[in-house]
């Protein structure tokens, strides 16, 4: 069994040792750690314990990021990564490998053909862990912007199905009301099996 974890950072310099609390006071054991919005530069490094990474940092301005944390048990390898802030990674479990797709979109207007330019897309066990900043009464959200169109052509053309369940995976920092960014999409296949959940954060 994978277990994948993905979290919205703002920032491991400023939230990474809470984070890091947060991991050794789980039970069950992660193989992929995906965290969007890492802030880290080219020349500064994080480190858990265990785990190797694979990150697309932002090299000018501030904010943005995302790094993938794969334990240091599992073989795996790096397909891609690009400017548009994604990384792409394939690891293997049981004899089985998965392409892991990590993605993040800080507000932009996306397209289908910059979607399908990512490597790995169109491999049979896929999984997209990503905040596409779509925001869909399909999913959970308040209101429907301009990306959902995006996301819906998405999940047709490399038929895919959206695991969330409508629960909030975000606090608004604006409202302090919950927020359905994060998603987590994958084909039928493996959407059949899966288990997803929100969690919550641990109490010290």
């Amino acid at each position: 069994m994978l277990v994948i974890l993905q979290w919205y950072a703002r920032s491991l310099v400023a939230n990474g040792l809470e984070f890091k609390g947060y991991l050794n006071q789980m039970e069950e054991k992660l193989n992929v750690i995906c965290v969007r919005e890492s802030w880290l530069k080219p020349k500064l490094d994080f480190v858990i314990k265990g785990y190797v990474s694979v990150r697309r940092d932002r090299e000018e301005g501030t904010g943005d990021g995302c790094v993938t944390f794969i334990n240091s048990g599992i073989q795996y390898r790096m397909v891609g990564k690009g400017s548009e802030i994604y990384v792409v990674v394939e690891v293997w479990k049981e004899d089985k490998s998965v392409v892991i797709i990590h993605f993040y979109n800080p507000c932009k207007q996306m397209t289908l053909e910059e979607m399908k330019k990512i490597e790995g897309h169109s491999r049979e066990m896929v999984i997209w862990c990503g905040d596409f900043n779509a925001h869909s009464n399909m999913w959970g959200g308040s209101v429907i912007d301009r990306n959902v169109q995006l996301i819906e052509e998405i999940m047709d053309e490399m038929n895919l199905i959206c695991l969330n369940d409508r629960r909030g995976t975000r606090i608004d920092m604006r409202t302090g009301q919950e927020v359905v960014l994060d998603l987590t999409l994958t084909n039928s296949r493996l959407g059949g099996i899966i288990k997803w959940k929100v969690l919550r954060k641990c109490t010290r």
